[in-house]
């Protein structure tokens, strides 16, 4: 795996209780979720650490633009970022194959998550970059073996759909704001137009609604309220 991956998975395996201190409490509480939703998410969230069994001592590191090789095929390190941090793909070129995680799925969008150690991070631009790399250097017609549902063909094609699935969440976000000031908790519903009451998922939703209002205030789509936190946002 990449040295980043690595790296994020082992703090939080060495001290998951940092995930429910400060300033990570504040972070959820600043950008308009309740407390009892705060706590929720907080105690309840991470409930997956109790499901796996946890890192190896060491791992092999995969660098972008390194080859590697599995069996008789040779494959291209290719990475990106947005879903997570150093997202490896592997790309045969030989075979017109690539191995792409999560970074493209046919039938889903991946999520794509501030998280709260990295509070002013532009995850979705990442994203969105890391897309447009994909498409410029792979070719249409390369056999996509994704992290979730069955191998597609059409690369650029799902590139182009996802592009425009997060511009339409832009769009509703804008579209709201312009109308009254909302915080990021106040976008979820928004955003996926339902209720939201498991912890997990809310952690998941609202942390990628957030992901958009931070790309959008970088591409000065949207700007913070006067006298507010970041997380009271309204269109220029």
């Amino acid at each position: 795996m990449s040295q980043t991956e690595y790296l994020v998975s082992l703090t939080i395996h060495i001290d998951p209780g940092a995930l429910n201190a400060e300033p990570y409490r504040s972070f959820y509480r600043s950008h308009g979720l309740d407390a009892d939703t705060t706590e929720k998410l907080l105690t309840n969230g991470h409930r997956y650490l109790r499901m796996i069994s946890g890192l190896p001592r060491t791992f092999r590191r995969l660098i972008a633009g390194e080859r590697l090789r599995i069996g008789a095929r040779t494959f291209e390190v290719l990475s990106g970022g947005g879903h997570a941090p150093e997202q490896v793909m592997l790309f045969c070129r030989a075979e017109n194959m690539l191995i792409c995680a999560d970074q493209v799925l046919a039938r889903i969008s991946p999520n794509i998550s501030v998280q709260a150690m990295d509070p002013e991070g532009d995850p979705l631009g990442i994203y969105l970059r890391s897309l447009a790399s994909l498409k410029r250097d792979l070719p249409e017609s390369v056999l996509t073996l994704p992290g979730h549902n069955l191998p597609f063909i059409g690369l650029h094609t799902r590139v182009d759909e996802l592009a425009a699935h997060h511009e339409a969440r832009c769009l509703a976000i804008e579209d709201a704001c312009r109308r009254a000031p909302h915080t990021a908790a106040d976008l979820v519903p928004i955003v996926f137009r339902r209720v939201i009451d498991d912890p997990h998922q809310m952690g998941f939703a609202f942390s990628e609604v957030l992901a958009h209002v931070n790309y959008m205030l970088r591409e000065n789509r949207l700007q913070p309220m006067p006298g507010s936190s970041a997380g009271v946002v309204f269109t220029t």
